[in-house]
């Protein structure tokens, strides 16, 4: 994958309205934003001009970005729920008050608990959701120039954590490698990394599971050698998040660092 290509960054820790207005002044430029929601994971994906969310964060960030930006009419092409744990889904229940999903993605591997009940719930009572679909390892969607795969999980495999079951996928844009997944841990991620070779000098990395020491291991972050490295992460947070060896790492290797603590709301517009 060539690595001379253009990755533009604009971040904002307090001027939402600013990056709003760069979004209307550039709708038709690829972009990925982490949308700062904490601690939790929010992203929000314009790609030929087709509206894209992975995940949605615990609280109201997410709803008031979109609200900023699409006041009239919100309209979310795709949403993928890589799993059902509250700092990545609970956000999203707030967002179908005002916005209307054409297509909802997410795993039916996943343990089921109060979380999985209630957002399911909810779901399938409200009328801004069109269609619903389960992802598993091997489907693949082709939007546009995109093409989304999903790396994990297996449709049989099952784990009482949903971390392990969240959903991995890849996204290939032009020449642009995206990697996103989710909070699985460091034994996951090694499964993946054996089974596709792509996954070397990725572009995009969404740090796995906020920087935490359990998804960590320094050969295969190594092996990723992302240019650009995304951590969404609550400031002074109780977990530990993120992993100071992980974070020495990536500047020895050279990436750039974001993330929501430091860095706020962060766009990244793909220029060829």
């Amino acid at each position: 994958m060539p690595r001379g290509l253009l990755l533009r960054v604009f971040f904002s820790t307090t001027f939402l309205g600013l990056l709003a207005f760069l979004y209307f002044k550039h709708p038709s430029r690829d972009s990925v934003t982490m949308v700062n929601v904490g601690q939790g994971d929010a992203f929000v994906l314009n790609i030929d001009n087709t509206l894209i969310v992975v995940d949605g964060g615990s609280g109201n960030d997410i709803s008031y970005f979109l609200r900023t930006i699409y006041a009239k009419s919100c309209v979310i092409d795709y949403m993928f729920i890589t799993h059902f744990h509250a700092d990545h889904v609970d956000g999203l229940l707030r967002l179908l008050d005002h916005c209307k999903v054409l297509n909802l993605y997410f795993n039916d591997t996943d343990s089921v608990n109060e979380t999985v009940l209630g957002f399911t719930k909810s779901l399938y009572s409200s009328a801004n959701v069109i269609h619903t679909h389960s992802l598993n390892k091997g489907d693949t969607l082709n939007i546009g120039d995109l093409e989304v795969l999903t790396l994990w999980p297996p449709a049989s495999y099952s784990h009482d954590d949903p971390n392990f079951t969240s959903i991995v996928l890849l996204l290939k844009i032009k020449q642009f490698l995206l990697f996103f997944p989710g909070d699985i841990d460091s034994t996951v991620l090694r499964t993946i990394l054996k089974e596709h070779s792509i996954l070397r000098n990725v572009d995009i990395l969404k740090v796995p599971h906020h920087g935490s020491k359990y998804s960590y291991d320094p050969v295969l972050y190594e092996m990723l050698n992302p240019r650009i490295a995304f951590l969404s992460y609550g400031i002074d947070n109780n977990f530990g998040h993120p992993y100071m060896p992980l974070i020495l790492l990536l500047n020895t290797l050279g990436t750039q660092i974001y993330s929501t603590a430091n860095h706020g709301t962060v766009t990244v517009y793909l220029d060829t």
